[in-house]
């Protein structure tokens, strides 16, 4: 069986069947996030919350920013690791809204940028857009917010606290492929006239990928 919401597929028993319900409910309304005393919030508003996890955030933290990485990627399926709490040069943003996690940004440094519009990415090859800078910038490699919450802004609010916290525009901050067909049609409503892009490696695959999943 397969669950047309949630994708989880699993048997007509019970002890699968539970498993379903308790992924089906993370997928749909986010993971239990209890406040964590040493949690840097760079913004807040009633039940709503945005905070910051760097490789120098208490362990807790970075496994509880992991384990919502893992879940979101069980619907892209990237190819990648999107974020590991043992890696200490990517920071995490997470939303947090009645204390579930409902929404995941993970940002790491790259030399690697090209910068234009998307016109131009549609008339260019992919691999000679890549401009080596002598210094770091720090970019968004991954960007998921749960189903419930598509369609409420709340990737605008992530993205524009990140660009705050890295003291950059919107058209500044890298953002890093590959991309969801549902993360492009994010990308192309927040950066419409222009839009940096960034690599992590030489590794990674450059492609718009083909799938309807929301940023």
């Amino acid at each position: 069986m397969r669950c047309d919401t949630c994708h989880f597929q699993f048997n007509n028993n019970a002890s699968d069947r539970r498993k379903h319900r308790i992924f089906h409910d993370r997928f749909v309304n986010g993971i239990a996030w209890k406040p964590h005393p040493r949690e840097q919030i760079i913004f807040s508003a009633k039940d709503f919350r945005l905070i910051w996890i760097t490789g120098k955030s208490p362990s807790l933290l970075r496994k509880r920013a992991e384990k919502l990485a893992n879940l979101a990627n069980r619907e892209t399926q990237f190819d990648c690791v999107v974020y590991s709490g043992k890696t200490v040069h990517q920071a995490a943003l997470i939303a947090i809204f009645e204390n579930r996690a409902i929404g995941i940004m993970v940002l790491e440094p790259t030399r690697k940028l090209w910068k234009g519009t998307w016109k131009d990415i549609q008339q260019s090859h992919h691999r000679a857009w890549r401009n080596s800078h002598p210094t770091e910038h720090t970019g968004c490699s991954y960007l998921w917010v749960a189903l419930k919450f598509r369609g409420q802004e709340w990737a605008w609010k992530m993205a524009n606290a990140a660009c705050r916290q890295l003291h950059v525009s919107r058209e500044d901050l890298p953002w890093m492929p590959p991309f969801t067909e549902g993360g492009k049609g994010f990308l192309k409503k927040y950066c419409p006239r222009q839009i940096t892009l960034g690599w992590v490696d030489e590794e990674r695959k450059i492609f718009i990928r083909g799938d309807d999943s929301d940023a």
